[in-house]
């Protein structure tokens, strides 16, 4: 007994050091996104944590990420009864000069159940996870990776059995979607699903275009986008391509380069769709790459080889199953007898190189696999494909059913000579479960109370007190702060809800939480929850070294009243320390943090939600004059500062990656050349592009709008919209789009600008019967338009105020102004509070479209 004692001490010992790891969460995240997903799939056995960390949106994008740094693989599948055997191979050859180089390169393969009655017929992978095709109208999604499938439902009753499936990626938001369209009808409508969803359930959704598709169209989806072979209706036998955008859920049509039908195959080359095309009579091929999808634009690359050719030593037809993006081809056998090959043609040496796979049909592989007998030709296979470990609510592994649900891998199990006891549950809905006792001897099994028998075997077992134990727990519970039973998942929903005020203070409580808090992902998913939550406007003033701030609400409450209707709304405030010496300058609000213009050509990042300024190196030594645009990039979630000269016209600019590995400014070079004031505040970022105000030179008047992409760090030049439009125009985002709002010739109106297409330089016009800027009588104060609300409300604010605050928002569909008014900033409690008695307060910097972040830089 007194050893038995030893040993259950040692083992809640080695616990207690194994909760308490001194690893961040972070390194441990780094460590495990390098390894292999059966790795990780293990290593998900070893603790609550390690399950949370490897379960975690973040760590399985990171993981995705990695997967795609070792080059995707071919997926060679085949089912045998309700056996489905998948082998992976790599799909990129090793570099070799010699051709007809037939090494020996091993295969990763499993096999795993699959339902005897359904067909399988694999398409493209996507991301990571394959669709598969079934007679009776369903979709099967499966992932190779963690060897699950998901069924889907019946898109549509009417529809029987004519319909085919299409499945996308969106990289924007991390969602896939399943396109469903009839075939063998020329149709109009189609249905959309979104796996992971909290209602899974098929949406309709309407083209333009009405086409017609085949019953196995050919498709691939990249950067986005779905394209897929489509005609206009049976008769038509040129056809053309339909692109399908997953985040928008809008169709366009690709023209072909050419008009006559003949044999090809759409594909993706470089990242872009192609489509490789023979040519008549066959000995030869074209690759058709697409270059600009509006104006149907394809560039050709001509290829001295079939679509099918014979291989007189292997005495194999092999057939062209795609390209690599090193612009290799590569053929596959239609038969396989003992080993499996892979040829790879080199245009740029005409010359072919073949690789052996061993370990698919050999005859040790065989007999292993069940295969003696098997017939193995025109095997499926998928290209392109890479690890993922996406988990969708819903996936589902088919297995027989369980009478008991057994609990996770850490669940306590105590064993006697005669008996084992383990906790169970009647069902998955049931959260507090039973024990279950196993007689060995008789094989019986007998049910029991949970707490009260669990504990007194606990005693039994250990052959300890109630008061030792109740010791032990209180030891414990001074050893460590937090010891929740919560997955990290739950932990980072609750927290992602609360006030960046609170996260703070939960940051406090122990190592685990802090390293939740400041994971990228939790970082993200509460940005996102802060854009639900409707961002406040910034009131921002210095006085010596303190800065003061006060947040209020931007969108105003719904109200059916006419003008002047006064609410008082609440004001949250902050003072915080700023170096006197400093000129305090806030522009634009970019995804949470906003740009100080300081005259040392030294711009200042300002975090308002956790106080810190950051101080960016000056970007040339010889430049005594240059201006900053800070923007964000929504698909890598990342900021850049562009800088430039001002009163110079020049093409050289700089770009500042914040949080990046080697922080210094990069050169880049537009061909358009271009010349800004000194203070361009009339600019805005919205979608990943930085728009502002700009001019070919000095003396030219109207001038032009510069458009910066700050993913690909590229500029474009987008023309205003008529050519007697004043340069005073304020731009702003409208309902998702660029927008330019400027007063009319009189004066007395004002002209709403919205960019409808970039490429072509199409404005919408509307005129509103407002002026910019606004004089209010009642107040006798003039009021300046500062921007537009997401719900399209024109915000104005006051020159200079006594006691309340007041914001207009003006609602152009109503044609109605509304007035708030906020306490908290001016009256005389707050002035004796923050020592301004004597202070002037008019033209206060004001921020707009602010939402709290928790970016550290």
């Amino acid at each position: 007994m007194d050893q038995q004692e030893e040993t259950i001490e040692q083992i809640n010992k080695k616990k207690r050091i194994q909760s308490t790891s001194s690893f961040p969460l972070d390194l441990i995240s780094e460590i495990l996104s390098k390894l292999p997903a059966k790795s990780v799939g293990r290593f998900r056995c070893v603790s609550k944590l390690w399950s949370s960390i490897t379960t975690a949106p973040y760590f399985i994008n990171k993981f995705e990420t990695q997967s795609r740094q070792k080059k995707p693989s071919l997926l060679v599948t085949f089912k045998k009864g309700d056996k489905l055997f998948a082998f992976s191979i790599p799909q990129n050859r090793q570099s070799s000069n010699e051709p007809h180089t037939i090494p020996s390169q091993p295969v990763h393969s499993y096999h795993m159940t699959y339902p005897k009655s359904r067909r399988f017929f694999p398409r493209a992978s996507v991301h990571g996870l394959i669709c598969c095709f079934q007679k009776a109208k369903k979709l099967i999604i499966w992932n190779p990776t963690t060897r699950k499938f998901y069924t889907l439902t019946k898109p549509e009753k009417r529809w029987r059995k004519y319909a085919t499936f299409l499945l996308g990626y969106d990289p924007t938001d991390a969602k896939y979607k399943v396109l469903c369209i009839r075939f063998c009808d020329t149709t109009d409508e189609g249905c959309v699903l979104t796996l992971g969803s909290a209602q899974e359930s098929w949406r309709r959704i309407k083209t333009n275009h009405k086409h017609y598709v085949n019953t196995y169209p050919a498709y691939v989806c990249t950067n986005g986008f779905i394209y897929y072979t489509a005609y206009t209706d049976k008769t038509d036998r040129v056809g053309f391509i339909m692109s399908f955008d997953v985040r928008s859920e809008k169709f366009r049509m690709i023209k072909y380069p050419w008009n006559t039908f003949w044999y090809f195959s759409v594909l993706i080359y470089q990242g872009t769709l192609a489509c490789l095309r023979s040519n008549i009579p066959g000995h030869t091929m074209t690759l058709w790459i697409l270059q600009d999808a509006e104006k149907h634009v394809w560039s050709p690359k001509d290829f001295l080889v079939p679509f099918h050719y014979y291989d007189q030593s292997l005495k194999l037809v092999c057939n062209l199953i795609g390209i690599t993006d090193a612009g290799e081809i590569v053929y596959i056998p239609e038969k396989c007898y003992k080993s499996f090959y892979v040829i790879y043609y080199d245009s740029e040496r005409n010359k072919f190189h073949r690789v052996e796979y061993k370990g698919i049909a050999d005859d040790e592989s065989r007999l292993k696999n069940g295969l003696v007998r098997s017939r193995l030709f025109n095997i499926p296979i998928v290209r392109n494909h890479m690890e993922s470990l996406i988990h969708c609510p819903g996936f589902q592994m088919w297995h027989p059913k369980t009478t008991w649900i057994p609990n996770k891998p850490n669940t306590s199990l105590i064993s006697k000579p005669e008996n084992i006891y383990y906790k169970a549950y009647t069902d998955k809905t049931e959260r507090f479960g039973f024990i279950m006792s196993f007689d060995v001897r008789s094989e019986k099994k007998n049910m029991f109370g949970l707490l009260k028998t669990f504990l007194r075997l606990y005693l039994t077992m250990s052959g300890e007190t109630t008061e030792q134990i109740h010791k032990k727990a209180r030891i414990k519970s001074q050893e460590s702060v937090v010891r929740s039973s919560f997955p990290l998942d739950l932990i980072s929903e609750i927290l992602s809800k609360l006030p960046a005020k609170s996260v703070g203070r939960f940051r406090c409580v122990s190592k685990l939480w802090s390293s939740v808090t400041t994971d990228p992902y939790f970082i993200n998913k509460f940005e996102t929850q802060s854009r639900q939550r409707k961002p406040s406007l910034l009131l921002t003033f210095k006085r010596a070294d303190r800065l003061f701030v006060f947040s209020i609400p931007q969108d105003r409450q719904p109200s059916n009243y006419e003008y002047h209707s006064i609410a008082s709304q609440p004001v949250h405030s902050y003072h915080m320390t700023y170096p006197k010496s400093r000129r305090f300058f806030p522009r634009a609000s970019v995804h949470g943090l906003i740009s100080c213009f300081q005259e040392e050509t030294k711009p200042i990042i300002w975090n308002p939600t956790t106080r810190k300024l950051l101080t960016l190196t000056k970007p040339e030594k010889s430049w005594d004059y240059a201006t900053f645009f800070l923007g964000y990039d929504p698909v890598d979630a990342k900021h850049k500062v562009l800088c430039m000269r001002f009163d110079e016209t020049i093409d050289e600019y700089r770009v500042f990656a914040l949080g990046s590995a080697q922080e210094s400014w990069k050169r880049i070079k537009t061909s358009h050349k271009h010349y800004v004031n000194s203070y361009p505040t009339r600019h805005v970022c919205t979608n990943g592009f930085i728009y502002y105000n700009a001019y070919s030179d000095k003396t030219e008047r109207f001038g032009f709008i510069m458009s910066f992409d700050v993913r690909s760090e590229e500029f474009h030049v987008i023309k205003l919209p008529c050519n007697n439009s004043r340069p005073g125009g304020i731009l702003a985002s409208y309902e998702g789009r660029l927008a330019c709002v400027t007063h009319n010739a009189a004066g007395d109106g004002t002209i709403l600008w919205t960019l409808m297409d970039a490429e072509k330089h199409e404005w919408s016009r509307r005129d509103l019967p407002i002026p910019i800027p606004f004089y209010d009588r009642s107040l006798e104060t003039a009021f300046n338009f500062i921007g537009i609300t997401d719900a399209g409300e024109f915000v104005y604010v006051p020159n200079r105020f006594r006691k309340l605050y007041y914001v207009l928002f003006y609602d152009p569909k109503r044609n109605k102004f509304h007035r708030v008014g906020f306490n908290g900033i001016a009256d005389d409690e707050s002035r004796l509070k923050h020592g301004l008695v004597n202070s002037r307060l008019y033209n206060i910097p004001v921020v707009m479209n602010h939402i709290e972040s928790l970016r550290s830089f």
